[in-house]
């Protein structure tokens, strides 16, 4: 059975996810060649500034003080994951850790939707530990010999699958691994790798049809506690992105993300759901919308949850158009 017939269907967007898509406002002089020898440069110079654990390294320890228990509660957060290089970014990881400090607690499980994984229906990732898929290329090599042999989840992926399908759901079950979507915050947030962790696709659902299979997640009954994590960006134009950090915020940028903001700080979530036609330069920030996404379906599970308020754990941009955006969303 697929979809409940309520859900419309869109087509899975074809984004450019690599660094050939990075390119230079208004840069007619440098090759692609170039601009890709320039990013990468520029990406290289976070090398070694970082304490995650590559192929030959040593394993950084959870943040001081943060105890591996059980949560009261779930949680449903929304992540802009920013590019891959933020593994190799101290500053901005350490900002997550302590996030994951203040919690002072663990999850059982963490489900992750990923804009890094677009399917026709509903599919349900490696229930192992797998090798990363490490889909980006042009990077320095440091980001290709990270680590993070977290442990899969078999006993949630099939209480997860068994619910779904209940739901009337088409549900694939595959040994995928996990993109950068995954594996980048949660090597901050998560460090020792010690949580298991599951990954959910995001199906071509219509943006209403997103929400509600967020709805349903919230109505899982699992073995533990569970924490949703939405990774994505709330503002997503590679082709807009300057590496040079000279660059102000581009006010189409700012007023979107202000929009997005003020509709999930007042529970707007129609407006949310047709943001493409109702949210200010919503072409400019998201040209494709899987990153977009997964957001969707955190803040439909929230809402459903009663935890719609957002609390944003990180916020404002960098390289002048890329969202920084974090989201715990808290009761209200």
């Amino acid at each position: 059975m697929a979809a409940p017939s309520t859900t419309e269907r869109r087509s899975p967007s074809r984004t450019a996810r690599t660094v050939n898509s990075l390119v230079f406002n208004g840069d007619d002089i440098h090759s692609a060649e170039e601009k890709i020898k320039i990013i990468a440069n520029w990406m290289a110079s976070w090398t070694g500034k970082s304490g995650l654990t590559t192929e030959a390294g040593k394993k950084r320890s959870n943040p001081p003080g943060c105890r591996m228990t059980n949560l009261a509660m779930n949680r449903y957060s929304f992540i802009s994951h920013g590019a891959p290089t933020m593994v190799l970014d101290r500053e901005r990881g350490q900002q997550y850790s302590n996030w994951a400090q203040e919690t002072g607690a663990a999850p059982d499980l963490i489900l992750v939707v990923s804009a890094h994984w677009e399917t026709e229906d509903l599919r349900l990732g490696t229930d192992q530990s797998q090798e990363l898929i490490y889909d980006f290329y042009g990077f320095p090599d440091e980001l290709y010999k990270i680590q993070y042999p977290a442990p899969g989840a078999p006993e949630a992926r099939k209480s997860l699958n068994s619910f779904l399908i209940e739901q009337g759901y088409s549900v694939e079950l595959t040994d995928r691994g996990w993109d950068h979507g995954v594996w980048t915050p949660l090597s901050w947030l998560f460090p020792d790798a010690n949580v298991p962790v599951l990954q959910i696709s995001i199906p071509a659902f219509s943006t209403r049809g997103l929400f509600e299979l967020g709805q349903k997640l919230a109505a899982w009954k699992a073995d533990g506690s569970v924490w949703l994590i939405g990774s994505g960006g709330l503002t997503h134009n590679l082709r807009a992105i300057d590496f040079s950090g000279n660059m102000p915020v581009p006010e189409p940028m700012q007023l979107f993300q202000d929009f997005i903001k003020d509709c999930l700080e007042k529970g707007d979530y129609n407006s949310i759901l047709d943001y493409r036609k109702k949210a200010p330069h919503a072409a400019i920030n998201h040209p494709s919308e899987e990153h977009f996404l997964p957001l969707i379906v955190v803040a439909g599970a929230a809402s459903a949850a009663e935890q719609p308020t957002p609390n944003y754990k990180l916020d404002g941009f960098e390289f002048g158009s890329l969202s920084r955006v974090a989201i715990d969303f808290l009761p209200a």
